[in-house]
């Protein structure tokens, strides 16, 4: 029971980054991609570059914290899985939006 309100909270997490990123214009390409080992929360287009966004949600604020070493090379694997498939050669950058319940943070080409 406990992990399906987890679940909730990250689509809900998910939900707002995503609304916050249609106001600033990105084109969201893809939500959850997924492959083993990794899964990229929201692809989206940023003019002429691809964007994966990871978002991180958490009560106390710490949200940028949350993010380790291991998670960043799972993201970067993740997004090379994705760009062979899609056969994809634009710019691309690695976002974070971080948020708690009152705010949203967002990082631009964090790593």
């Amino acid at each position: 029971m406990m992990k399906s309100g987890r679940v909730e909270k990250g689509r809900v997490a998910e939900q707002r980054a995503i609304d916050f990123l249609r106001d600033l214009g990105y084109i969201i390409l893809c939500r959850n991609y997924k492959v083993p080992g990794g899964e990229i929360d929201i692809i989206a287009m940023d003019d002429e570059t691809v964007v994966f966004v990871e978002v991180r949600f958490r009560t106390d604020d710490e949200a940028e914290g949350s993010f380790g070493d291991k998670k960043v090379a799972a993201l970067k694997r993740t997004a090379t899985a994705y760009r062979t498939e899609m056969d994809l050669d634009e710019n691309f950058r690695f976002d974070l939006i971080a948020m708690s319940p009152s705010t949203l943070r967002h990082h631009p080409d964090f790593i």
